[in-house]
């Protein structure tokens, strides 16, 4: 069961660090989010006990992953070049 919340709360984790306007806090988030936890997710996944400090430090990250995505939504900055090209 934690294991199955673990992998359920990365992908929630990385969906919410792809809304990031800005590329180069996009990247990172990405990037943090799947080195730091899809090893320890792969590698605990038959101990429960291990698990939950993984996810309780998963689910403070995407508490402030969603607390950065809407004060960036709020306060927009210029575009990069490396953004995507969509228009808002």
């Amino acid at each position: 069961m934690s294991a199955a919340r673990a992998k359920n709360l990365l992908k929630v984790l990385l969906q919410e660090a792809s809304q990031f306007s800005d590329y180069n806090f996009r990247s990172h988030a990405i990037r943090r989010a799947t080195t730091m936890y899809q090893a320890q997710i792969e590698n605990a996944k038959d101990d429960e006990a291990s698990l939950v400090p993984i996810i309780q430090s998963m689910e403070k990250d995407l508490a402030v992953t969603e607390r950065q995505v809407t004060i960036g939504k709020l306060y927009r900055a210029e575009r990069h070049l490396l953004d995507h090209q969509t228009t808002d």
